[in-house]
């Protein structure tokens, strides 16, 4: 007979009153759940697995002699009866995306019903044994002196986990890692009543829930101030804005008041009660809070009550003032320009504007933005307030003005009255903006049926890609030098470099090194074009050798004879139809599109022409306004980039022609 292939059926090695001990794995179908399924029950463990749902594909991810139970740790009456029985529990459940929302509900929440239906079902225990007695009983607000904490003991019983037990009686709430088991879990919450101890008798009644016992554990310590309604956060950059704060906190309770301190770069957030600000601090002390990219830091405040007359989602009491129909904007984290043009396109979607005044002082760029009406400025204020103009910077930080009436003298960059467009332009160039580079494809606020003229060159690129930028391109980058490694030397020249690395910009110059000819560098327009170049050729393969692209140490290429330089060249793709060429922008695909074909061209003498670069699966011939156009599709990617190296601007029956990627996946 074979032997069977049941983990429960045969334990391979079983431990010590393994057979007595029920462990509940809370999140037994992820991929590390099931693992702990299995090492359990070769242990000979009994296993008890909870699901979230009865359906046939999830059963059979767990072996035939588990005990399943149907329960959602969301659901805290659902927990209680699944607990029964247990001795110990496993809590490997993961949330299904990455939203606060169901980080809290699974992370927090979970963890929070889990525990206490443990503690819970063990204190029942306890108190059938030790009786009701009020003096069995002891409250949380007793550990508020060193005097109730002498009848504690505290232990650190394995990875990060404390135990506490009372020297009067066992503290059967607690969780503890299973010692005995010969593998490590990370990333698992292993929760264990204490074992029974003949010294001492049961205490009753102690329901400490697992926030408080965490914050009581960090204040004996000395690591954390005493709980306060009040959490003080820190790192908090001038890309941070108050809803992106309060969507940090709001899972945990309602954020009654808000003190943004932007000098100093932190805030202070008032929860509605005490519990609620606990458990965003235990929380947060588990997982690192991040917003727009950047860590902020949580603790609890020494003020235990914010005092100024402000609501949920007000300002600083020295930053309100009166309804005007002037608005004071500020622009936090701006990487790129903002015009006069810039600010209209934002501001005009909410009414007519009159006039803007541009300004430069210590708390950075500002605008004057004067409307028609208040109630035009007040809209703008509550649409456009702690919002981005550019996806992840350029914040708006808007005031209301006490001017009464803007006096602009000039229609320049820095100024402009719409209601008179004859006054005198007097244009200087704007020291305090040089050295931005341009955005390269960022989100920008558009207004239906407005045209590419009426736009900043960042709206264009960021409409070229559908309104927001490539997954992996953040658009900050500002270097434009690149730096190109493991070329094939017997192959690779600067034309053919210029070939591909034009597909995303236009080239200044390329130089390919004497010391190391399998190494080049590319100088290429601007910082996004480089990191366009980057993202899509990576890894790529050329002339049977993968590609290193990667940004130069060096600002630029210094103009030498050993250096290219392509700065006037017409073969440079960016120089006109930009949208279109930044639309085509991809990685190297099978297919190429070649064009500027003689009219009278055959699919023939197109093949003869690529055919020595690789396999040709299809080829399609057509007509664009006129125009010759052709699509030739390779076997592989890497015969398809070799044949655009190669041949893009060279001669075909007396016509100059162009290749380029084609996004199409067949014929």
């Amino acid at each position: 007979m074979a032997p069977s292939t049941d983990p429960g059926s045969s334990p391979l090695c079983t431990i010590p009153r393994a057979q007595d001990t029920t462990i509940l794995i809370v999140g037994s179908t992820t991929r590390i759940g099931r693992i702990v399924v299995r090492k359990l029950m070769l242990r000979g463990y009994n296993v008890k697995a909870l699901v979230r749902r009865n359906d046939p594909e999830v059963i059979d991810m767990l072996p035939r002699s588990v005990d399943v139970v149907v329960a959602d740790v969301v659901d805290a009456s659902s927990v209680q009866d699944v607990v029964s029985g247990c001795n110990k529990v496993i809590y490997c459940a993961i949330a299904r995306s990455a939203i606060t929302g169901d980080l809290n509900r699974v992370d927090n929440q979970g963890v929070r019903n889990v525990t206490k239906s443990f503690q819970d079902h063990y204190n029942h225990l306890d108190q059938s044994r030790a009786g009701k007695s009020s003096k069995s009983k002891l409250l949380i607000a007793k550990f508020k002196s060193s005097r109730s904490l002498k009848g504690w003991e505290e232990g650190r019983t394995g990875r990060g986990v404390f135990q506490y037990s009372a020297f009067s009686g066992r503290f059967p709430w607690l969780a503890s890692p299973i010692d005995d088991l010969p593998f490590t879990l990370p990333t698992t919450l292993f929760l264990s009543p204490l074992p029974p101890s003949p010294q001492r008798q049961p205490l009753a009644g102690k329901t400490l829930d697992l926030p408080s016992v965490k914050a009581l554990d960090e204040v004996r310590c000395g690591r954390m101030a005493e709980p306060s309604k009040v959490i003080h956060i820190r790192n908090v950059g001038h890309e941070i804005a108050e809803a992106d704060l309060l969507q940090l906190l709001q899972p945990f309770g309602s954020v009654s008041k808000i003190v943004m301190l932007r000098a100093k770069n932190q805030a202070l957030l008032q929860m509605q009660d005490l519990h609620n600000s606990v458990s965003a601090l235990q929380y947060y002390s588990t997982v690192q809070p991040s917003v727009r990219g950047r860590n902020v830091y949580m603790q609890f405040s020494s003020h235990q009550e914010l005092t100024t007359d402000q609501s949920s989602h007000g300002r600083n009491s020295d930053q309100e003032s009166e309804p005007n129909r002037i608005l004071l904007v500020t622009i936090h984290h701006m990487l790129y320009p903002i015009t006069v043009e810039v600010l209209h396109q934002v501001f005009k979607a909410y009414g007519y504007v009159e006039k803007i005044v541009t300004f430069q002082k210590s708390a950075g760029f500002q605008a004057l933005i004067q409307y028609q009406s208040l109630q035009e400025a007040v809209d703008a204020f509550g649409a456009l307030h702690g919002r981005n103009i550019y996806d992840g910077c350029c914040q708006l930080d808007i005031q209301y003005s006490n001017l009464s009436e803007l006096q602009v003298h000039y229609n320049n960059d820095r100024s402009r009255d719409f209601t008179n467009p004859s006054l005198p332009t007097e244009q200087r160039p704007r020291a305090s903006q040089q050295g931005y580079p341009d955005p390269g494809g960022l989100y920008a606020f558009q207004q239906p049926g407005a045209s590419y003229a009426q736009m900043g060159r960042a709206a264009m690129i960021a409409t070229a890609f559908g309104g927001t930028l490539p997954p992996g391109v953040t658009g900050s980058n500002e270097r434009c030098t690149l730096i190109v490694s493991n070329l094939n030397t017997d192959k690779i020249n600067e034309d053919k470099l210029f070939n591909l690395f034009s597909l995303y910009g236009n080239i200044v110059r390329i130089k390919i090194l004497r010391n190391k000819p399998d190494h080049a560098l590319v100088e290429m327009a601007d910082g996004f074009q480089a990191e366009l170049a980057v993202h899509y050729l990576k890894g790529g393969m050329l002339f049977a050798k993968k590609l290193e692209v990667n940004y130069s140490k060096y600002p630029n290429i210094t103009s030498a004879p050993d250096a290219h330089d392509y700065t006037s060249s017409s073969l440079n793709r960016f120089n006109s139809n930009v949208i279109k060429n930044y639309r085509h922008c991809c990685a190297p695909t099978k297919m190429i599109h070649i064009s500027a074909l003689p009219q009278e061209i055959s699919e023939d003498a197109i093949l003869n022409h690529v055919s020595e670069h690789g396999s040709v699966v299809n080829t399609k011939l057509f007509e664009v306004n006129g125009k010759r156009q052709a699509l030739v599709q390779f076997e592989s990617e890497e015969e398809a980039t070799e044949a655009l190296v190669s041949k893009h601007a060279t001669s075909l029956e007396g016509n100059m022609i162009r290749i380029s990627f084609s996004q199409m996946q067949s014929i």
